[in-house]
Protein backbone atom coordinates (compact mmCIF):
# COMPACT_ATOMS: atom_id res chain seq x y z
CA UNK A 1 0.00 0.00 0.00
CA UNK A 2 2.80 2.42 0.96
CA UNK A 3 4.59 1.65 -2.32
CA UNK A 4 1.44 2.62 -4.28
CA UNK A 5 1.11 5.94 -2.43
CA UNK A 6 4.77 6.76 -2.99
CA UNK A 7 4.44 5.89 -6.68
CA UNK A 8 1.39 8.16 -6.99
CA UNK A 9 3.19 11.08 -5.33
CA UNK A 10 6.22 10.64 -7.59
CA UNK A 11 3.99 10.57 -10.69
CA UNK A 12 2.24 13.76 -9.58
CA UNK A 13 5.58 15.52 -9.01
CA UNK A 14 6.85 14.47 -12.43
CA UNK A 15 3.66 15.72 -14.10
CA UNK A 16 3.79 19.04 -12.24
CA UNK A 17 7.43 19.55 -13.19
CA UNK A 18 6.67 18.76 -16.81
CA UNK A 19 3.82 21.27 -16.93
CA UNK A 20 5.94 23.95 -15.28
CA UNK A 21 8.73 23.54 -17.77
CA UNK A 22 6.54 23.04 -20.86
CA UNK A 23 7.20 25.66 -23.59
CA UNK A 24 4.64 28.47 -24.03
CA UNK A 25 2.96 28.39 -27.44
CA UNK A 26 2.07 31.50 -29.44
CA UNK A 27 -1.53 32.49 -28.76
CA UNK A 28 -1.69 31.04 -25.26
CA UNK A 29 -3.44 33.37 -22.81
CA UNK A 30 -1.17 34.15 -19.87
CA UNK A 31 -1.41 36.37 -16.80
CA UNK A 32 1.14 38.60 -15.11
CA UNK A 33 -0.17 40.87 -12.38
CA UNK A 34 -2.95 43.06 -13.83
CA UNK A 35 -2.15 42.04 -17.39
CA UNK A 36 -3.48 39.23 -19.52
CA UNK A 37 -1.36 38.69 -22.62
CA UNK A 38 -0.43 36.34 -25.44
CA UNK A 39 2.96 35.54 -26.89
CA UNK A 40 3.32 36.54 -30.56
CA UNK A 41 4.52 34.22 -33.32
CA UNK A 42 8.13 35.38 -32.98
CA UNK A 43 8.21 34.06 -29.40
CA UNK A 44 9.98 37.20 -28.23
CA UNK A 45 7.16 39.75 -28.12
CA UNK A 46 3.69 39.88 -26.55
CA UNK A 47 0.28 41.44 -27.12
CA UNK A 48 -1.68 42.74 -24.13
CA UNK A 49 -5.17 41.22 -24.24
CA UNK A 50 -6.75 42.71 -21.13
CA UNK A 51 -6.07 45.03 -18.22
CA UNK A 52 -7.69 43.69 -15.05
CA UNK A 53 -6.57 46.37 -12.60
CA UNK A 54 -8.59 49.20 -11.08
CA UNK A 55 -6.17 52.13 -11.22
CA UNK A 56 -7.24 55.42 -12.79
CA UNK A 57 -3.76 56.19 -14.10
CA UNK A 58 -2.21 53.35 -16.08
CA UNK A 59 1.29 53.03 -17.47
CA UNK A 60 1.49 50.12 -19.87
CA UNK A 61 4.74 48.18 -19.35
CA UNK A 62 7.25 47.81 -22.16
CA UNK A 63 8.04 44.26 -20.99
CA UNK A 64 6.08 41.43 -19.44
CA UNK A 65 7.86 38.33 -18.13
CA UNK A 66 10.97 39.30 -20.06
CA UNK A 67 9.21 39.73 -23.39
CA UNK A 68 8.70 43.03 -25.22
CA UNK A 69 5.17 44.45 -25.41
CA UNK A 70 4.50 45.39 -29.07
CA UNK A 71 0.72 45.55 -29.28
CA UNK A 72 -2.42 46.41 -27.34
CA UNK A 73 -4.95 43.83 -28.45
CA UNK A 74 -8.59 44.08 -29.48
CA UNK A 75 -10.93 45.05 -26.60
CA UNK A 76 -8.01 45.28 -24.13
CA UNK A 77 -9.51 48.16 -22.09
CA UNK A 78 -13.04 48.07 -23.50
CA UNK A 79 -15.77 49.21 -21.07
CA UNK A 80 -13.25 50.05 -18.34
CA UNK A 81 -14.99 52.93 -16.58
CA UNK A 82 -12.16 53.67 -14.10
CA UNK A 83 -9.19 54.36 -16.36
CA UNK A 84 -8.61 58.11 -16.80
CA UNK A 85 -5.10 58.39 -18.22
CA UNK A 86 -2.93 55.95 -20.14
CA UNK A 87 0.72 56.03 -21.16
CA UNK A 88 1.73 53.72 -24.00
CA UNK A 89 5.43 52.68 -24.21
CA UNK A 90 7.46 53.23 -27.36
CA UNK A 91 7.82 49.48 -27.82
CA UNK A 92 4.19 49.35 -29.02
CA UNK A 93 3.50 49.51 -32.76
CA UNK A 94 -0.18 48.59 -32.85
CA UNK A 95 -3.37 49.44 -30.97
CA UNK A 96 -6.15 46.99 -31.77
CA UNK A 97 -9.83 47.25 -32.60
CA UNK A 98 -12.10 48.50 -29.79
CA UNK A 99 -8.98 48.73 -27.56
CA UNK A 100 -10.29 51.65 -25.47
CA UNK A 101 -13.90 51.57 -26.67
CA UNK A 102 -16.36 53.07 -24.18
CA UNK A 103 -13.75 53.99 -21.59
CA UNK A 104 -16.02 56.76 -20.39
CA UNK A 105 -13.52 58.23 -17.89
CA UNK A 106 -10.50 58.24 -20.21
CA UNK A 107 -9.50 61.88 -20.65
CA UNK A 108 -5.93 61.61 -21.96
CA UNK A 109 -3.63 59.07 -23.57
CA UNK A 110 -0.02 59.38 -24.67
CA UNK A 111 0.69 57.43 -27.86
CA UNK A 112 4.31 57.18 -29.01
CA UNK A 113 5.41 57.77 -32.59
CA UNK A 114 6.26 54.07 -32.88
CA UNK A 115 2.55 53.23 -33.28
CA UNK A 116 1.73 52.81 -36.98
CA UNK A 117 -1.69 51.19 -36.71
CA UNK A 118 -4.79 52.02 -34.67
CA UNK A 119 -7.78 49.73 -35.20
CA UNK A 120 -11.34 50.77 -35.94
CA UNK A 121 -13.44 52.00 -33.02
CA UNK A 122 -10.32 52.09 -30.82
CA UNK A 123 -11.65 55.14 -28.90
CA UNK A 124 -15.34 54.79 -29.76
CA UNK A 125 -17.58 56.58 -27.22
CA UNK A 126 -14.75 57.90 -25.04
CA UNK A 127 -16.86 60.84 -23.90
CA UNK A 128 -14.23 62.36 -21.57
CA UNK A 129 -11.29 62.29 -24.00
CA UNK A 130 -10.50 65.95 -24.68
CA UNK A 131 -7.19 65.92 -26.55
CA UNK A 132 -4.95 63.53 -28.43
CA UNK A 133 -1.81 63.70 -30.53
CA UNK A 134 -1.65 60.97 -33.13
CA UNK A 135 1.70 59.29 -33.88
CA UNK A 136 4.00 60.26 -36.73
CA UNK A 137 3.96 56.76 -38.22
CA UNK A 138 0.19 56.70 -38.67
CA UNK A 139 -0.97 56.72 -42.32
CA UNK A 140 -4.67 56.02 -41.83
CA UNK A 141 -7.35 56.77 -39.26
CA UNK A 142 -9.77 53.85 -39.39
CA UNK A 143 -13.56 54.01 -39.39
CA UNK A 144 -15.30 55.11 -36.17
CA UNK A 145 -11.97 55.54 -34.34
CA UNK A 146 -13.11 58.60 -32.34
CA UNK A 147 -16.86 58.32 -32.92
CA UNK A 148 -18.85 60.20 -30.28
CA UNK A 149 -15.82 61.51 -28.39
CA UNK A 150 -18.06 64.42 -27.52
CA UNK A 151 -15.48 66.31 -25.41
CA UNK A 152 -12.63 66.02 -27.91
CA UNK A 153 -11.49 69.55 -28.73
CA UNK A 154 -7.85 69.16 -29.79
CA UNK A 155 -6.43 66.66 -32.28
CA UNK A 156 -2.90 66.64 -33.65
CA UNK A 157 -2.73 64.97 -37.06
CA UNK A 158 0.72 63.87 -38.29
CA UNK A 159 2.37 64.74 -41.57
CA UNK A 160 2.24 61.53 -43.55
CA UNK A 161 -1.43 60.86 -42.79
CA UNK A 162 -3.18 59.92 -46.04
CA UNK A 163 -6.79 59.04 -45.22
CA UNK A 164 -9.47 59.44 -42.57
CA UNK A 165 -12.12 56.72 -42.51
CA UNK A 166 -15.89 56.63 -42.22
CA UNK A 167 -17.35 58.41 -39.18
CA UNK A 168 -13.87 58.63 -37.65
CA UNK A 169 -14.70 61.87 -35.79
CA UNK A 170 -18.48 61.93 -36.08
CA UNK A 171 -20.30 63.59 -33.17
CA UNK A 172 -17.12 65.20 -31.85
CA UNK A 173 -19.19 68.26 -30.99
CA UNK A 174 -16.39 70.13 -29.21
CA UNK A 175 -13.93 69.78 -32.09
CA UNK A 176 -13.94 73.33 -33.46
CA UNK A 177 -10.55 73.42 -35.20
CA UNK A 178 -8.31 70.95 -36.95
CA UNK A 179 -5.28 71.42 -39.17
CA UNK A 180 -5.06 68.91 -41.99
CA UNK A 181 -1.56 67.86 -43.05
CA UNK A 182 -0.50 68.43 -46.66
CA UNK A 183 -0.32 64.66 -47.13
CA UNK A 184 -4.01 64.08 -46.39
CA UNK A 185 -5.84 63.08 -49.57
CA UNK A 186 -9.05 61.28 -48.58
CA UNK A 187 -11.80 62.15 -46.13
CA UNK A 188 -14.27 59.30 -45.74
CA UNK A 189 -18.07 59.19 -45.39
CA UNK A 190 -19.40 61.17 -42.41
CA UNK A 191 -15.81 61.49 -41.16
CA UNK A 192 -16.45 64.85 -39.47
CA UNK A 193 -20.26 64.92 -39.40
CA UNK A 194 -21.71 67.00 -36.55
CA UNK A 195 -18.41 68.57 -35.49
CA UNK A 196 -18.01 72.16 -34.29
CA UNK A 197 -15.81 73.71 -37.00
CA UNK A 198 -16.31 77.28 -38.19
CA UNK A 199 -13.80 77.01 -41.06
CA UNK A 200 -12.07 74.09 -42.75
CA UNK A 201 -9.15 74.16 -45.17
CA UNK A 202 -9.24 71.30 -47.68
CA UNK A 203 -6.74 72.73 -50.15
CA UNK A 204 -4.70 69.52 -50.46
CA UNK A 205 -7.51 66.99 -50.16
CA UNK A 206 -8.42 65.15 -53.38
CA UNK A 207 -11.54 63.28 -52.22
CA UNK A 208 -14.33 64.43 -49.88
CA UNK A 209 -16.78 61.57 -49.46
CA UNK A 210 -20.54 61.57 -48.89
CA UNK A 211 -21.84 63.37 -45.80
CA UNK A 212 -18.24 64.13 -44.77
CA UNK A 213 -19.19 67.38 -42.99
CA UNK A 214 -22.94 66.87 -42.65
CA UNK A 215 -24.52 68.69 -39.74
CA UNK A 216 -21.52 70.92 -38.95
CA UNK A 217 -23.97 73.60 -37.93
CA UNK A 218 -21.33 76.22 -37.02
CA UNK A 219 -19.38 75.89 -40.28
CA UNK A 220 -19.18 79.21 -42.13
CA UNK A 221 -16.42 78.81 -44.73
CA UNK A 222 -14.88 75.94 -46.70
CA UNK A 223 -11.65 76.36 -48.66
CA UNK A 224 -11.25 74.04 -51.64
CA UNK A 225 -8.91 74.12 -54.63
CA UNK A 226 -8.74 72.35 -57.96
CA UNK A 227 -6.82 69.57 -56.18
CA UNK A 228 -10.19 68.21 -55.10
CA UNK A 229 -11.46 65.90 -57.83
CA UNK A 230 -14.36 64.28 -55.97
CA UNK A 231 -17.06 65.62 -53.65
CA UNK A 232 -19.69 63.12 -52.53
CA UNK A 233 -23.42 63.51 -52.01
CA UNK A 234 -24.64 65.58 -49.05
CA UNK A 235 -21.03 66.41 -48.12
CA UNK A 236 -22.06 69.79 -46.67
CA UNK A 237 -25.76 69.28 -46.03
CA UNK A 238 -27.26 70.85 -42.90
CA UNK A 239 -24.32 73.22 -42.46
CA UNK A 240 -26.77 75.86 -41.34
CA UNK A 241 -24.29 78.76 -41.16
CA UNK A 242 -22.29 78.09 -44.34
CA UNK A 243 -21.88 81.29 -46.33
CA UNK A 244 -18.67 80.80 -48.30
CA UNK A 245 -17.42 77.97 -50.50
CA UNK A 246 -15.67 77.87 -53.87
CA UNK A 247 -16.19 74.73 -55.90
CA UNK A 248 -13.19 73.19 -57.70
CA UNK A 249 -12.82 73.23 -61.45
CA UNK A 250 -13.44 69.90 -63.11
CA UNK A 251 -16.69 69.04 -61.33
CA UNK A 252 -19.28 67.67 -63.74
CA UNK A 253 -22.23 67.56 -61.36
CA UNK A 254 -23.47 69.18 -58.18
CA UNK A 255 -24.15 65.92 -56.35
CA UNK A 256 -27.23 64.83 -54.47
CA UNK A 257 -28.04 66.97 -51.45
CA UNK A 258 -24.69 68.76 -51.46
CA UNK A 259 -26.06 71.92 -49.83
CA UNK A 260 -29.44 70.75 -48.50
CA UNK A 261 -30.61 72.94 -45.61
CA UNK A 262 -27.66 75.34 -45.78
CA UNK A 263 -29.92 78.10 -44.52
CA UNK A 264 -27.34 80.91 -44.60
CA UNK A 265 -26.12 80.35 -48.15
CA UNK A 266 -27.41 83.48 -49.89
CA UNK A 267 -26.50 82.46 -53.43
CA UNK A 268 -25.35 79.36 -55.23
CA UNK A 269 -21.54 79.12 -55.45
CA UNK A 270 -19.97 79.92 -58.80
CA UNK A 271 -20.35 76.75 -60.82
CA UNK A 272 -17.37 75.56 -62.89
CA UNK A 273 -17.93 75.47 -66.65
CA UNK A 274 -17.58 71.69 -66.52
CA UNK A 275 -20.78 71.23 -64.50
CA UNK A 276 -23.65 69.91 -66.63
CA UNK A 277 -26.11 68.73 -63.99
CA UNK A 278 -27.65 70.06 -60.80
CA UNK A 279 -28.30 66.90 -58.77
CA UNK A 280 -31.39 65.97 -56.78
CA UNK A 281 -31.86 67.98 -53.57
CA UNK A 282 -28.66 69.93 -54.31
CA UNK A 283 -29.91 73.25 -52.87
CA UNK A 284 -33.12 72.09 -51.20
CA UNK A 285 -34.25 74.34 -48.36
CA UNK A 286 -31.50 76.92 -48.87
CA UNK A 287 -33.85 79.52 -47.50
CA UNK A 288 -31.60 82.57 -47.97
CA UNK A 289 -31.00 82.23 -51.71
CA UNK A 290 -32.85 85.01 -53.54
CA UNK A 291 -31.58 84.55 -57.11
CA UNK A 292 -30.36 81.64 -59.19
CA UNK A 293 -28.52 82.04 -62.50
CA UNK A 294 -27.32 78.79 -64.03
CA UNK A 295 -24.53 78.70 -66.63
CA UNK A 296 -25.32 77.64 -70.20
CA UNK A 297 -23.60 74.26 -69.77
CA UNK A 298 -26.27 72.94 -67.39
CA UNK A 299 -28.27 70.22 -69.18
CA UNK A 300 -30.59 69.12 -66.37
CA UNK A 301 -31.96 70.32 -63.06
CA UNK A 302 -32.65 67.41 -60.71
CA UNK A 303 -35.53 66.49 -58.44
CA UNK A 304 -36.04 68.90 -55.55
CA UNK A 305 -32.91 70.77 -56.64
CA UNK A 306 -34.25 74.11 -55.36
CA UNK A 307 -37.44 73.04 -53.60
CA UNK A 308 -38.24 74.90 -50.41
CA UNK A 309 -36.01 77.88 -51.30
CA UNK A 310 -38.64 80.21 -49.88
CA UNK A 311 -36.66 83.45 -50.47
CA UNK A 312 -35.95 82.71 -54.14
CA UNK A 313 -37.39 85.49 -56.32
CA UNK A 314 -35.71 84.99 -59.69
CA UNK A 315 -34.40 81.89 -61.46
CA UNK A 316 -32.55 81.76 -64.77
CA UNK A 317 -32.07 78.25 -66.12
CA UNK A 318 -29.13 77.50 -68.39
CA UNK A 319 -29.27 78.18 -72.12
CA UNK A 320 -28.60 74.49 -72.66
CA UNK A 321 -31.01 73.17 -70.02
CA UNK A 322 -33.13 70.38 -71.49
CA UNK A 323 -34.93 68.92 -68.47
CA UNK A 324 -36.37 70.46 -65.31
CA UNK A 325 -37.14 67.48 -63.12
CA UNK A 326 -39.89 66.74 -60.62
CA UNK A 327 -40.32 69.20 -57.73
CA UNK A 328 -37.25 71.16 -58.90
CA UNK A 329 -38.70 74.49 -57.70
CA UNK A 330 -41.61 73.23 -55.59
CA UNK A 331 -42.47 75.47 -52.66
CA UNK A 332 -40.48 78.48 -53.92
CA UNK A 333 -43.30 80.69 -52.75
CA UNK A 334 -41.50 84.00 -53.42
CA UNK A 335 -40.49 83.11 -57.00
CA UNK A 336 -41.70 85.91 -59.30
CA UNK A 337 -39.74 85.41 -62.53
CA UNK A 338 -38.20 82.44 -64.26
CA UNK A 339 -36.18 82.38 -67.46
CA UNK A 340 -36.47 79.21 -69.54
CA UNK A 341 -34.40 78.43 -72.62
CA UNK A 342 -35.77 77.15 -75.88
CA UNK A 343 -33.45 74.19 -75.38
CA UNK A 344 -35.85 72.92 -72.71
CA UNK A 345 -37.93 69.97 -73.90
CA UNK A 346 -39.37 68.53 -70.69
CA UNK A 347 -40.73 70.08 -67.50
CA UNK A 348 -41.56 67.17 -65.23
CA UNK A 349 -44.50 66.77 -62.86
CA UNK A 350 -44.73 69.40 -60.09
CA UNK A 351 -41.50 71.13 -61.11
CA UNK A 352 -43.07 74.50 -60.27
CA UNK A 353 -45.71 73.28 -57.81
CA UNK A 354 -46.74 75.80 -55.14
CA UNK A 355 -44.93 78.68 -56.84
CA UNK A 356 -47.83 80.93 -55.93
CA UNK A 357 -46.04 84.25 -56.62
CA UNK A 358 -44.86 83.45 -60.15
CA UNK A 359 -45.76 86.37 -62.42
CA UNK A 360 -43.54 86.23 -65.50
CA UNK A 361 -41.85 83.53 -67.58
CA UNK A 362 -39.11 84.75 -69.94
CA UNK A 363 -38.86 82.22 -72.78
CA UNK A 364 -36.18 82.51 -75.45
CA UNK A 365 -38.19 80.57 -78.07
CA UNK A 366 -41.42 81.15 -79.95
CA UNK A 367 -44.94 80.38 -78.75
CA UNK A 368 -44.97 77.37 -81.05
CA UNK A 369 -41.76 76.05 -79.51
CA UNK A 370 -43.22 76.60 -76.05
CA UNK A 371 -46.26 74.52 -76.93
CA UNK A 372 -43.98 71.68 -78.00
CA UNK A 373 -42.43 71.40 -74.52
CA UNK A 374 -43.73 68.41 -72.55
CA UNK A 375 -45.12 70.10 -69.46
CA UNK A 376 -46.57 67.59 -67.01
CA UNK A 377 -49.28 68.15 -64.41
CA UNK A 378 -48.69 70.19 -61.28
CA UNK A 379 -47.16 73.12 -63.18
CA UNK A 380 -50.22 75.34 -63.23
CA UNK A 381 -48.07 78.26 -62.04
CA UNK A 382 -46.47 78.36 -65.50
CA UNK A 383 -49.82 78.40 -67.26
CA UNK A 384 -51.13 81.26 -65.15
CA UNK A 385 -48.00 83.39 -65.50
CA UNK A 386 -47.38 85.99 -68.23
CA UNK A 387 -45.12 84.30 -70.80
CA UNK A 388 -42.84 86.57 -72.83
CA UNK A 389 -41.83 84.71 -76.00
CA UNK A 390 -38.64 85.27 -78.01
CA UNK A 391 -37.09 86.85 -74.95
CA UNK A 392 -33.64 88.37 -75.35
CA UNK A 393 -31.94 89.45 -72.10
CA UNK A 394 -31.83 93.20 -71.68
CA UNK A 395 -28.27 94.56 -71.82
CA UNK A 396 -27.31 95.45 -68.25
CA UNK A 397 -29.76 93.04 -66.59
CA UNK A 398 -26.92 90.96 -65.20
CA UNK A 399 -28.98 89.26 -62.49
CA UNK A 400 -31.75 88.17 -64.83
CA UNK A 401 -34.64 89.60 -62.82
CA UNK A 402 -36.06 91.53 -65.80
CA UNK A 403 -35.24 94.90 -64.27
CA UNK A 404 -32.50 97.50 -64.61
CA UNK A 405 -31.53 99.00 -61.27
CA UNK A 406 -28.72 99.70 -58.83
CA UNK A 407 -28.25 95.99 -58.18
CA UNK A 408 -27.08 95.54 -61.76
CA UNK A 409 -24.68 98.49 -61.53
CA UNK A 410 -23.11 97.15 -58.35
CA UNK A 411 -22.84 93.65 -59.84
CA UNK A 412 -20.97 94.91 -62.94
CA UNK A 413 -18.62 97.00 -60.81
CA UNK A 414 -17.84 93.92 -58.69
CA UNK A 415 -17.31 91.89 -61.86
CA UNK A 416 -14.77 94.42 -63.16
CA UNK A 417 -12.66 94.00 -60.00
CA UNK A 418 -12.90 90.22 -60.05
CA UNK A 419 -15.62 89.81 -57.44
CA UNK A 420 -18.69 88.97 -59.54
CA UNK A 421 -21.76 87.71 -57.65
CA UNK A 422 -22.65 84.05 -58.08
CA UNK A 423 -25.78 84.94 -60.07
CA UNK A 424 -23.93 87.14 -62.60
CA UNK A 425 -24.90 86.87 -66.31
CA UNK A 426 -21.69 87.85 -68.08
CA UNK A 427 -23.22 88.25 -71.54
CA UNK A 428 -25.56 90.97 -70.25
CA UNK A 429 -22.70 93.05 -68.85
CA UNK A 430 -21.62 94.27 -72.30
CA UNK A 431 -24.16 97.10 -72.28
CA UNK A 432 -22.77 99.01 -75.29
CA UNK A 433 -22.17 95.80 -77.31
CA UNK A 434 -18.55 96.60 -78.14
CA UNK A 435 -17.33 93.15 -77.11
CA UNK A 436 -15.61 94.50 -74.00
CA UNK A 437 -16.48 94.75 -70.34
CA UNK A 438 -15.37 98.05 -68.79
CA UNK A 439 -16.41 101.26 -67.04
CA UNK A 440 -18.22 102.46 -70.16
CA UNK A 441 -20.79 99.74 -69.65
CA UNK A 442 -21.35 100.92 -66.08
CA UNK A 443 -21.80 104.55 -67.16
CA UNK A 444 -24.19 103.62 -69.97
CA UNK A 445 -26.24 101.43 -67.64
CA UNK A 446 -26.51 104.24 -65.07
CA UNK A 447 -27.72 106.62 -67.81
CA UNK A 448 -30.30 104.08 -68.93
CA UNK A 449 -31.58 103.63 -65.38
CA UNK A 450 -31.90 107.41 -64.93
CA UNK A 451 -33.87 107.66 -68.20
CA UNK A 452 -36.24 104.93 -67.04
CA UNK A 453 -36.84 106.48 -63.63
Amino acid sequence: MKKRVISFILAALILTTALATAPVSAGDHLTSGNWQYTVNEDGETVTIMKYTGSQASVEIPSEIDGKTVTAIGDHAFMDNSRVGSVTVPDSVTKIGRFAFCQCYSLYTIEIPDSVSEIGEKAFFNCHSLFKIRLPAALKEIREYTFYYCSSLCAVGLPEGLISIGESAFRYCFALDYIEFPETLKEIGPSAFANCGFETIDLTNVTSVSWRAFEGCSKLKAVFLTDNTTYIGSSAFCECYNLIKIQLPEGMTEIPYGLFTSCYSLDGIPRLPDTVTKIGDNAFRKCTSITQVVLPPEIKSIGKDAFSGCTALESAVTGEGTETIDRWAFTGCTALKTVTISKSTTHIVKHAFFECSSLETVFYSGSEEEWNNIVIEEGNEALASANILFNYVPTPGDVNGDGKLNAKDVIAIMKYLVGAAPNDFIESSADVNKDGKYNSRDVILLMIQILKNS
